[in-house]
Order: C-alpha cells, then sequence, then structure tokens
C-alpha cells in the first residue's frame, strides 16, 4: 500500500490530487511485515506501529522530494481510542495506550473518542501550533473542501443492509429567538431519529428537555414534530423505493472462511495458512 501511494504522489505531482490512506494496522487481526517483526518492546502491537510509522514518513518523504511540500495538506487522524481489552487467545497484548484518558474503544469516556488530529501544511499552518477549541474529523469537509452543508434535504446512515438513521434539518419552536413571535417557527436543530421510525414514543422525548413558555404553544410544537416526522417517513419509504437490490456482504457464502483470501497464522495449520509477507 505504501508502494502504491508513493507511486500515486509520483503519477499525480502536476496536478491537484486527494490521496486517502487508511492503514490496515494497527487494527485487528494484529500482523506486521518482516521488516518491522520484533522491533519494538510492545509485542505485534508495537512492530505494527512502527510499520504505519515507516510508511507515514515515506509519504511524507515524497512530498517533500517531489516539491508539494508548501501546497500539500496532510492530515492525520484515527477513528476511535485504543482498544484496551484485545489480547491474542494465547494471551499477547494487543491493545494500544489512551494515556491519561480514561477508558477507550466502545465508550464515550476521553479513551474512547479522542484521536489524534496532526496536520501539516508548510505556509499556511505555523509549526508546532496547539488548538484548544474541540475538533471533529466531520469537520475535515466543511474545513478543506469549503462544503457547508449537503444539497440532500434528507441524509440516511446505513448499518450494513439497514437503514438505521434518517436525518433532515427540523423546524423547532423556540421562544427566545423572536420574543416578539413567540410560536415563530425557526430553523433551530437537527433532528435525528434511531432505528425504527413508527415507533418513537408520542410525544416526543425530543420535546421534553424545552420548558417555560413552550409550554404555551404545545400544539404548535406537536403539530410541527409530526409534520416532520411524517415527512421523514415519506423519505424514507421513497427511499427504500429507489434501492436496487444488491448481493449480501453478509451472507452466508461471503462469510464462510476462505483461507486462500484472509491472512492467518495459528499454531494450528491446518486451520489457516501463515503468509504475513504477502
Amino acid at each position: 500500500m505504501t508502494h502504491e501511494a508513493v507511486d500515486f504522489l509520483e503519477r499525480n505531482s502536476a496536478t491537484p490530487f486527494l490521496l486517502f490512506f487508511s492503514f490496515v494496522q494497527v487494527h485487528t487481526a494484529m500482523f506486521a511485515s518482516a521488516a518491522f517483526r520484533g522491533t519494538s518492546r510492545h509485542g505485534i502491537y508495537g512492530d505494527a506501529v512502527h510499520e504505519v510509522d515507516w510508511s507515514v514518513g515515506q509519504i511524507m518523504q515524497t512530498l517533500d522530494r517531489l516539491n508539494l511540500r508548501e501546497n500539500t495538506l496532510v492530515y492525520l487522524t484515527s477513528d476511535q481510542g485504543a482498544h484496551l481489552e484485545e489480547i491474542s487467545d494465547g494471551g499477547e497484548v494487543h491493545r494500544g495506550s489512551n494515556g491519561i484518558y480514561k477508558a477507550g474503544k466502545s465508550t464515550n469516556w476521553e479513551g474512547g473518542i479522542r484521536v489524534p488530529g496532526i496536520l501539516r501544511w508548510p505556509g499556511n499552518i505555523p509549526a508546532g501550533r496547539e488548538v484548544d477549541e474541540p475538533t471533529s474529523n466531520m469537520d475535515l469537509f466543511p474545513t478543506v473542501g469549503r462544503v457547508d452543508r449537503s444539497n440532500h434535504e434528507f441524509l440516511f446512515h446505513y448499518c450494513n443492509a439497514y437503514l438505521n438513521a434518517l436525518r433532515v434539518e427540523s423546524l423547532l419552536l423556540h421562544p427566545e429567538l423572536l420574543p416578539r413571535q413567540r410560536d415563530s417557527l425557526l430553523p433551530h436543530t437537527r433532528l435525528l431519529l434511531h432505528a425504527g421510525l413508527r415507533d418513537l414514543p408520542r410525544p416526543s422525548a425530543a420535546l421534553r428537555p424545552l420548558q417555560g413558555p413552550i409550554r404555551e404553544h404545545a400544539a404548535h410544537s406537536q403539530h410541527a414534530f409530526y409534520s416532520v416526522l411524517a415527512a421523514m417517513e415519506e423519505a424514507a419509504e421513497k427511499h427504500r423505493g429507489s434501492v436496487e437490490p444488491v448481493e449480501s456482504q453478509m451472507s452466508a457464502l461471503n462469510l464462510m472462511w476462505k483461507p486462500w483470501l484472509q491472512p492467518c497464522c495459528s499454531t494450528l495449520s491446518q486451520l489457516c495458512q501463515c503468509q504475513q509477507d504477502q
């Protein structure tokens, strides 16, 4: 992958480009190439980190060699904190470290959601600068691509083959925004409805935190909520009808163990083949 990334940069050095490099390390199943095995004091996990470090260095050196350093933004991040419970079947530690931050992957503590946000862009971002404001990976497109919003009215979120959520900009009654027109409907927030759209409690829990004068206009707020809900249900049904069926990637045939396709190392050689270098 590293060699392909370097080749991509060399082929596109004269034109604008976007290189998205998603490392397979240091996710499970843990592995490292032969040149990096046994190079750390933290087992295979540390070896994999060494390989990632080398790979990032190769890409940075290529940018410098091609004189792309000054006009290329490099952004290094991750999807989550370390998986602290991860160990091998033999008891080898495969977890990373979240330092001073509590917990890890699959939690809402800082150890689970804090990730690196490291940028390099000489001439535009001063070296060594630290930003204290909270940021998110979701800030990337609005920042780099100047994309303030999607052109789509509805955004559909899938988990595997299931429509798991539907988002739309909602109209929410908020009396404090226009004191003279306390019953005005204004663009205020985004409404996120999980799972079964028709299984939400009524009245919606999303309206319960609103207190004070809002109660005087409960009829207006309830009508607005049901109007938005109906529009979302209609959009979900229309969307489902427009999706063409495809083969499930989670079917029994696709999930069947194929040792010739999957890298695997085991003391039980009859179960898999060990070809880490390939």
